[in-house]
């Protein structure tokens, strides 16, 4: 056997172990790989079907500031517990979590800043999301953006109480950040 035709099988064995074994590949046998958001999400979406309740997927980056304030307000005790009680909630680091981008581009309302949200029922339609771009909600840090979150979450869960939603208000008000104005450069 010539020195090519060598080559050439072992690129041959070493594409075709790749293809079938899917390192480094999407395709898994019409399965999503364990760990990817495609298989967080088909879980996420099972447990909302079995549960009767929407799923909330929130697109975060560890190292953005907002994304970490929205990270806070989702550990507060009492917000995970009314959240929980009405939504199946998965976040996405859109560096970490395999496929977390892609997931963050095909769900929602086109491109859109980070942090951003999403809900879908159990079979994946939308139900309401953080907005487009330009209007991405995001972390809601004033009064309208607030307000936009509050109604989002009503669509997606109308059996949220107005009690419910008046504890999630307060807890947003008390992470909000003041945001001062840059001035205009003199020319």
């Amino acid at each position: 056997m010539s020195r090519h035709m060598s080559r050439s099988l072992l690129i041959f064995i070493v594409f075709t172990v790749l293809l079938t074994t899917g390192c480094g590949c999407s395709s898994n046998g019409g399965h999503p790989f364990p760990g990817s958001a495609e298989k967080i999400y088909v879980d996420a979406l099972a447990a909302a079907k079995k549960s009767n309740k929407a799923v909330q997927l929130v697109f975060s980056n560890s190292e953005v500031t907002w994304c970490q304030r929205l990270d806070e307000y989702h550990a507060d005790a009492q917000v995970a517990k009314i959240l929980d009680k009405h939504l199946i909630s998965i976040r996405f680091d859109l560096i970490e979590t395999p496929g977390g981008f892609n997931m963050f581009l095909e769900r929602g309302s086109g491109e859109r800043g980070q942090p951003a949200f999403t809900f879908v029922d159990y079979k994946g339609m939308l139900l309401a999301d953080s907005g487009d771009v330009g209007e991405n909600v995001g972390f809601p840090n004033n009064d309208d953006e607030v307000a936009r979150y509050l109604a989002a979450l009503k669509t997606a869960s109308p059996e949220i109480t107005t009690e419910e939603l008046a504890v999630l208000r307060t807890k947003l008000e008390t992470l909000r950040v003041e945001i001062t104005p840059e001035p205009d450069p003199i020319d």
